[in-house]
């Protein structure tokens, strides 16, 4: 069963798809899919800001090329506003690319891969209601780079 990727009080949810990959692939390899879920864990650790490690970062892959869902456990010393303001300064075009080259060199990804690697928009979803330029979605508020 995957984990649940509802949002609490002091979480983040990322999302985002990775063109050029087959899920199929990934989900039939375990090692392949450990070292793809540990290189996402530790790019989005990195762009949540001090204080998040990858150890926080839970990640969900699914079918669609291959969606990610990445859930960032914050704890209240960090603060969720704090992580999110890493991560809406962090997490743009160039995070995308540097994602993209990033699983590109994962040992084996190769037999994985069915074009160009790229990583579409980039959605941080929380539950606060105070994301500025979000768009309303539920009890969500997002906002889109891409």
């Amino acid at each position: 069963p995957s984990p649940s990727l509802s949002v609490e009080d002091d979480g983040l949810r990322v999302n985002f798809v990775v063109e050029g990959l087959s899920y199929n692939q990934l989900n039939a390899d375990s090692a392949l899919l450990t070292r793809f879920i540990a290189a996402v864990r530790n790019k989005i650790a990195a762009a949540a800001g001090a204080g998040v490690t990858s150890d926080m970062v839970s990640v969900v892959v699914q079918p669609g090329s291959v969606r990610v869902s990445a859930v960032i456990e914050v704890s209240s010393s960090t603060g969720v506003s704090a992580v999110k303001d890493s991560l809406l300064i962090n997490i743009d075009s160039t995070f995308r690319e540097e994602l993209a080259e990033v699983v590109g060199n994962i040992d084996g990804i190769s037999a994985a891969t069915t074009g160009q690697l790229t990583v579409g928009e980039v959605g941080i979803f929380d539950d606060s209601g105070s994301a500025s330029g979000s768009i309303r979605s539920g009890l969500l508020d997002m906002v889109w780079y891409g």
